[in-house]
């Protein structure tokens, strides 16, 4: 059973767009002298955990908006101390969408590495060959190197190399 918050596997980082949209109506809404400088967090952790440091990156830079609209409103206030603070929580989000952008890659690596060892392989008692999702049998080796990104190289061990010492030594 899983615990903690439901987090979905998949989801389109474009919808990081209308998180960013809503956080700059929301901001625009409560005017020029109300800030809420955690707001635009939200949309940039959605864009790096969905759509890594392409989506990220880009959605670290809107406290700018800020600026942006109070310059379209043409409001009479000093813009010097509101382009330093959009400078410096562009400053700490960068390093938050690159931290999510790894975690989110981190996780999606483990995920599918844990789906791929999971699960009870059927193998030939005999043979030792597995058979696959449509039922055919493969050799060990490349079942193996179909899934994953190993690489055979054959040699043979102590105890086997005895045994076909011995075997060579009776064929003669």
């Amino acid at each position: 059973m899983r615990r903690g918050l439901a987090v979905p596997e998949r989801l389109s980082p474009a919808y990081s767009l209308l998180v960013a949209a809503f956080a700059i109506s929301l901001n625009y809404s409560v005017g020029p002298n109300l800030e809420f400088p955690g707001l635009f967090l939200v949309p940039v952790v959605f864009a790096a955990w969905y759509g890594g440091l392409k989506w990220g990156l880009p959605m670290s830079l809107l406290p700018f908006t800020r600026v942006l609209t109070l310059m379209a409103e043409g409001t009479q206030l000093d813009l010097y101390p509101i382009v330093i603070s959009a400078v410096v929580r562009a400053i700490v989000y960068v390093p938050i969408a690159l931290w999510v952008a790894t975690v989110a890659a981190a996780h999606r690596a483990l995920k599918q590495e844990v789906e791929m060892l999971e699960g009870l392989l059927p193998i030939c008692s005999y043979c030792k060959k597995i058979r696959d999702d449509a039922g055919e049998w493969q050799v060990v080796e490349k079942y193996i190197q179909d899934r994953t990104a190993a690489t055979f190289s054959h040699g043979i061990c102590e105890p086997c190399l005895r045994e076909q010492e011995a075997l060579w030594q009776q064929a003669k």
